[in-house]
């Protein structure tokens, strides 16, 4: 064979390949395009998931009031709620009619069962909050001992108790101390205006410079007394 065809053949065979080359490089390079794009969804997907749960603990920690020491998102559903109250309306107040995607979220904070209602950008509590008593999966917990439950309530609704009183602010209510006591530690007029059991809880909050006390079970509650502190 002549030599220039062959070179001819040789300069034929070397571009083919750089050809297959080129094809079989570009979907490599196509794929690593569509594995940034779907790294950088994640991503946002993220941050909007934390920006979610940031409206969920801000919601919880309005109804629960105390300060949260432990906060556990223990079930999680899907839901389509049927306009913007989310399955929560409130009297008097005006809501976009329109299908709006979310979740239920059940929340433990420090024993207490809340349900929190949201949208993909907004959280609100619905219903009444409740001592923990679900099990969920598999797994059981720990059974939370009835005085833990009584000590809270007692705390929560002497709060509530407190928080109903003119010119109260809400958030410079501060838990002072809480202990076991009984109705019969009190004055007579504390003991003549309550109702419930004789063993319970003695309640110490401050507001401010004023100091009150409360004695509860955990279901009924009595005001006994109040003074400014120094």
């Amino acid at each position: 064979m002549p030599l220039k065809q062959t070179n001819s053949l040789t300069l034929i065979f070397i571009n083919f390949s750089k050809a297959l080359l080129m094809i079989g490089f570009f979907p490599l390079t196509l794929n690593a395009g569509n594995a940034k794009l779907g790294q950088s969804m994640n991503n946002i997907e993220s941050e909007i998931k934390e920006s979610l749960l940031i409206q969920i603990k801000t919601a919880v920690q309005k109804q629960h009031k105390l300060p949260i020491n432990h906060f556990e998102v223990v079930k999680v559903e899907s839901k389509n709620w049927s306009n913007s109250a989310l399955g929560c309306p409130k009297s008097g107040m005006q809501y976009m009619q329109m299908i709006t995607p979310g979740y239920l979220v059940k929340v433990k904070a420090d024993g207490i069962l809340h349900q929190v209602h949201t949208s993909h950008s907004h959280a609100v509590t619905c219903g009444q909050s409740k001592p923990d008593s679900i099990s969920y999966g598999s797994h059981k917990k720990p059974k939370i001992e009835e005085s833990t439950i009584n000590r809270v309530k007692a705390i929560q609704i002497s709060r509530a108790m407190l928080i109903k009183t003119k010119e109260i602010e809400v958030i410079k209510v501060r838990l002072k101390s809480v202990s076991d006591a009984k109705i019969q530690d009190f004055s007579e007029k504390c003991k003549s205006r309550y109702f419930g059991k004789d063993r319970g809880y003695k309640v110490v909050l401050i507001h401010k410079k004023t100091e009150v006390i409360y004695f509860s079970d955990g279901k009924e509650v009595v005001k006994c007394s109040s003074h400014t502190t120094i």
